[in-house]
């Protein structure tokens, strides 16, 4: 009975949600309760994981996964998230939030616990970290943007109508991009 899940993409480890609002990790066959959530994220290689714990208002980073979860850090926000993104040693985090006027807002969490906002669009579709942790992949309706906080936004893909999701490969040299329609793009980073 699980509502929401994220998986790892390099090992296949999941942690969700479960209908009494328990976070759950998914991995070597077994199940272990993470405590009350909200919202989980699950990094590439499955060693990190972001969960929103609604009681607190705060997102605990947890490092350590899948044999010895521990809390590594734990910051406030004001606004419950949309979406999660966690880097593999958990020294980042990525908050995807919906604001009352519409539109969304991508903020970046350092390791230093400072949640700093880096994008601004009208609707946000999927959030991804990239490069391990260096800039974030977001997919917009008709666009594929690379985000840092370091150098704002830099679109990589448009063109394309009705983008559902964009998601990199595991070395990071790919994007796969989702349409609604049901049609994938495959995007060479180097080539374009």
């Amino acid at each position: 009975g699980l509502r929401d899940i994220a998986v790892s993409t390099l090992r296949g480890d999941a942690v969700g949600i479960d209908a009494y609002g328990a976070a759950v990790l998914l991995a070597n066959g077994q199940r272990a309760n993470l405590g009350r959530a909200a919202k989980a994220a699950v990094s590439a290689n499955g060693t990190a994981a972001a969960l929103y714990r609604p009681d607190t208002a705060t997102i605990d980073i947890l490092t350590g996964l899948p044999d010895a979860p521990r809390t590594l850090r734990s910051f406030a926000i004001d606004t419950a998230p949309d979406a999660l993104a966690v880097t593999d040693d958990g020294s980042a985090a990525l908050i995807l939030s919906r604001v009352k006027r519409g539109g969304a807002v991508l903020a970046w969490a350092g390791a230093d616990g400072a949640v700093t906002t880096v994008h601004r669009a009208r609707r946000i579709e999927s959030i991804a970290f990239l490069d391990r942790g260096a800039a974030a992949l977001i997919a917009e309706p008709q666009a594929v943007k690379v985000v840092g906080p370091a150098f704002g936004a830099q679109t990589i893909a448009e063109g394309l109508d009705d983008i559902a999701a964009a998601a990199p490969s595991a070395d990071g040299s790919r994007i796969a991009i989702a349409m609604r329609s049901g049609a994938v793009v495959i995007q060479d980073r180097r080539s374009g």
